[in-house]
């Protein structure tokens, strides 16, 4: 090997030396021939045992080259949907023209509030005078008439301190009774222009009556409720006051009237009013009946009023008598007889037809 190998090295210096000095004499194919005897013999030959030994080696896989990476393909996006077209604008209608403002004034009525109770009536229920028999003698006096339009006792003023509308009631109140023998009435009628236009009961309790006029007044109070849109137009517009018992069309006049100043009634009022009651016309009271009592047991004793302790008026002997019972106090009866009246114990008499 090292002999081979000097060989070369000989072989190299000489054909150096025959490149410097002999040019002309080496020619491209001489060149390539010495090239490639040079490369046959500088190129090791394998010895025996390698060769066995590459004979024997199993022959090497060839590397298998990694795969390339491959991009997965991207699919396009899908286009995006268009834009849907604009709404087409609302145009609202332009409104119309204002009207000409109307030249006149329109009144609209005040709305209405809930029906004011009152004792006083209108139209078809307002009655005449006529029919009803007048007595001379007072039974009874008004204490006073208040303007009050709210009925209910607030802000009430005396009449004649304001003017008097046709929104207003006229809240009146008194006492009726007979103060000679203490006869209660049962009813207190009210009239203007000569017509009735309301009734009220008696029944109020009136401790002072009774111990000032009479001991049987004790219930002689009333109380009416007199709108002013129901008070009739006269030339001389007085209201007037009367009082009726339970027998006979008889009216005894009671203390109080007085001239009233009246609104025009061509201003309807804003309120609305309702009687719940009807007229008490003269028919509707009953005549007295004539009764005979029998008295027993010697005289009987007339009284002022019913009690023992009342002063006596007057007597009737033991008999019968012709009379008519005009009221009933307890154990005691009103009895009026032909020339006197006075009250009687039931205990001194018996009624035999009554």
């Amino acid at each position: 090997m090292v002999g081979r190998i000097f060989l070369v090295l000989v072989l190299i210096a000489g054909g150096a030396a025959a490149y410097v000095y002999a040019p002309r004499y080496l020619t491209p194919q001489t060149t390539k021939t010495v090239t490639i005897w040079l490369e046959e013999v500088l190129t090791p030959k394998p010895s025996a045992e390698e060769k066995v030994a590459v004979v024997a080696q199993p022959p090497v896989a060839s590397p298998v080259p990694e795969p390339i990476p491959v991009e997965p393909e991207q699919k396009p996006e899908p286009p995006e949907p268009p834009e849907p077209d604009p709404a087409p604008a609302v145009v609202e209608p332009e409104p119309p023209a204002p009207k000409e403002m109307p030249t006149e004034i329109v009144k609209v009525k005040a709305p209405t509030t809930p029906p004011i109770p009152v004792n006083s009536f209108s139209g078809d229920l307002v009655t005449s005078m006529e029919g009803w028999e007048l007595e001379t003698i007072a039974s009874g006096n008004v204490d006073e008439i208040l303007i009050d339009g709210t009925n209910d006792g607030s802000g009430s003023h005396k009449l004649g301190t304001r003017p008097l509308t046709n929104n207003d009631v006229l809240k009146i109140k008194g006492w009726a009774g007979n103060t000679a023998l203490g006869m209660r009435m049962h009813h207190v009628l009210i009239s203007m222009c000569q017509k009735v236009i309301a009734h009220a009961p008696v029944m109020d309790r009136r401790p002072d009556i009774a111990e000032k006029v009479h001991p049987n007044l004790v219930l002689s109070g009333w109380t009416a409720w007199v709108a002013a849109a129901h008070l009739p137009r006269c030339e001389t517009p007085e209201i007037r006051f009367w009082a009726a018992g339970a027998f006979a069309p008889v009216l005894s006049p009671v203390n109080g009237w007085r001239r009233m100043d009246l609104p025009s009634a061509d201003i309807e009022p804003e309120k609305t009013f309702y009687t719940d009651g009807v007229p008490l016309m003269p028919e509707n009271l009953p005549q007295p009946i004539s009764v005979v009592l029998n008295i027993s047991g010697g005289k009987a004793n007339l009284h002022h009023c019913a009690d023992l302790n009342c002063r006596v008026i007057g007597s009737r002997t033991m008999g019968r008598h012709l009379a008519f019972i005009a009221d009933r106090a307890q154990d005691w009866a009103l009895v009026q007889f032909r020339d006197t009246s006075g009250w009687l114990a039931q205990s001194s008499f018996k009624v035999e037809k009554e």
